[in-house]
């Protein structure tokens, strides 16, 4: 499995609490969010 960067602003920000609900709800991948509040998911370690 690739990474993939996802630029939010094409369905809207999400706040700290929905990006939290949000990785919950994909726990079998690693997400992430940078600085500039782009979601950059990865496949789980080890894969």
């Amino acid at each position: 499995m690739e990474t993939y960067v996802i630029n939010p602003r094409a369905f809207g920000e999400m706040t700290e609490d929905q990006f939290f609900q949000f990785c919950l709800d994909n726990s079998t991948l690693r997400i992430e969010r940078n600085s500039g509040g782009q979601i950059i998911i990865m496949p789980p370690t080890g894969s």
